[in-house]
């Protein structure tokens, strides 16, 4: 139950967080128990927004940087995601949801808002089962998938911009996939 709690905060969805806290101290007193200090902690953490319960901050790069006059080159498949914006934020996955499905089908996040992801996969197989399991979950998101042809390298901001547009010209429910020539 902590975990559910603190991964609804963390997701932005303070209500949700609370709401499952309320629902596990329901259960608990029906059975004449009462949560415990760790669970009690997290909901005054959540309700004062303590620093302690917010995400950790993303772990450091590997290695440094590629200098700004050596463009990163990519040699992948790139897959975007675009929420339709005619529905509440809350009602999708928040943009640390995404990021679990990407890395769960082989796949991380390159570019991220509450709106859109860009994701990198090694290969197409890989990016389209993604694709698939975040249309089951929301099934109007526009999805685009951009191949760089094997063998061939592009320049990462490129790519990104490729796919978003693929993405744009996906309908709603859509997944769409194109590639360089």
């Amino acid at each position: 139950m902590r975990q559910l709690v603190l991964a609804s905060y963390r997701c932005g969805h303070q209500a949700a967080a609370l709401d499952a806290f309320a629902a596990c101290r329901l259960v608990l007193g029906e059975r004449g128990l009462v949560p415990g200090p760790d669970l009690r902690a997290v909901e005054l953490g959540v309700l004062r927004h303590e620093a302690w319960v917010a995400a950790p901050p993303p772990p450091a790069p590997d290695s440094a940087p590629a200098p700004a006059s050596a463009p990163t080159l990519v040699s992948a498949v790139l897959a975007a995601v675009l929420l339709p914006s005619d529905r509440p934020v809350l009602d999708y996955p928040c943009p640390a949801e995404v990021e679990l499905t990407m890395a769960a089908t082989g796949g991380r996040v390159i570019r991220s808002s509450v709106e859109s992801q860009v994701g990198l996969f090694s290969d197409v197989e890989a990016a389209l089962a993604w694709a698939r399991s975040l249309r089951a979950a929301v099934s109007r998101a526009r999805i685009g998938l951009w191949v760089v042809a094997p063998g061939a390298q592009q320049r990462l901001d490129d790519a990104v911009e490729a796919v978003a547009e693929v993405a744009q010209k996906a309908g709603p429910g859509q997944v769409v996939v194109a590639g360089d020539r």
